[in-house]
């Protein structure tokens, strides 16, 4: 990094720089618990004890979201928070262009959310006709995972000339394109999202569904979309005015919010996951044998549509 990182800060805070850098360093670390922590135990609790209530490709969906949004606070405020505490980069320059995957990360949840949105419209809409298999759906995962990793490949050509140069031409037009291609993808996960949702909210309220059947995921889709609304201006207002620093800061940490959202969605929504939390945080482990049938015990027995649960 060029410059001294302390005079960056100072410059870029103001003269409340101490007190902002501080408070800024608390909140970054509260993102790293909360999103490391939270999303591990997701990841944990669905792999292994099949904690959350959903139908199976729903769970896959929301497996791959979980571990975008760990990764996602690894890169973007684990980094964030050494820097604001110790204004120096201490993690080399291999990290510094690694770092470059956290943008293409926080792609890869907006297409999983879109992916989940539309399997959700089609399985309300088509409850009986769901020809989405697991298998499919899998190749689905395998291939926005593909495409986002090219895509931050790609975003390393862009700030790193010599790297993957020999399998393009030019890198010039690989940056612009890689721009405008991320650019695009975000609006469009983002217009699908948004769609999809509003359906699904008109299906509840106009056809006799409850807004309960799909309580979770819903709530996780418009989760994300309020917490991308900022940067989804910024993309649109840096190509006319020069943001202001306070505005280019927020939608950090508004994206924050969704990073560490869902763990704590799911405690409130789905009665599995909160019981399995309960274990966590009672110290009480059980293995994932006798934690079902505990589950089964306590059960109540109610059936619901498989694909409309939560």
């Amino acid at each position: 990094m060029n410059g001294s990182v302390e005079e960056q800060i100072h410059d870029y805070l103001g003269v409340h720089s101490t007190q902002i850098r501080l408070g800024l360093a608390f909140i970054s670390i509260l993102v790293v618990v909360l999103g490391v922590g939270g999303n591990l135990i997701v990841l944990v609790g669905s792999a292994i004890f099949k904690s959350l209530q959903m139908d199976p490709n729903s769970v896959l969906v929301l497996e791959q979201i979980a571990l975008a949004d760990l990764f996602g606070t690894v890169l973007l405020f684990i980094p964030k928070f050494a820097t604001l505490i110790t204004q120096k980069w201490i993690f080399g320059e291999l990290f510094c262009k690694l770092s470059i995957f956290k943008v293409t990360l926080l792609q890869t949840e907006q297409l999983f959310i879109a992916l989940l949105s539309l399997y959700k419209v089609v399985s309300i809409e088509k409850p009986l006709h769901v020809h989405i298999t697991r298998p499919k759906m899998r190749i689905t995962v395998m291939v926005i995972w593909a495409v986002i990793f090219l895509l931050g490949c790609l975003t390393l050509t862009k700030h790193q000339g010599s790297f993957l140069v020999w399998y393009f031409s030019c890198t010039a037009n690989i940056g612009q394109a890689v721009g405008m291609g991320s650019l695009i993808l975000q609006f469009a996960a983002m217009g699908i999202t948004v769609t999809a949702n509003l359906y699904i909210l008109y299906i509840a309220t106009t056809k006799g569904f409850t807004a309960k059947a799909a309580r979770t995921t819903t709530l996780v889709c418009w989760v994300f979309v309020v917490s991308y609304i900022p940067s989804t201006v910024y993309l649109i207002i840096r190509n006319f005015v020069k943001p202001p620093k306070w505005f280019v800061s927020l939608r950090t940490f508004v994206i924050a919010v969704n990073l560490v959202a869902n763990p704590i969605i799911y405690s409130f929504t789905n009665i599995k996951f909160r019981y399995f939390l309960k274990m966590v945080f009672s110290l009480k482990w059980e293995s994932p044998l006798d934690f079902s049938r505990s589950w089964n015990k306590l059960n109540n027995g109610e059936n619901s549509h498989p694909i409309l649960t939560n």
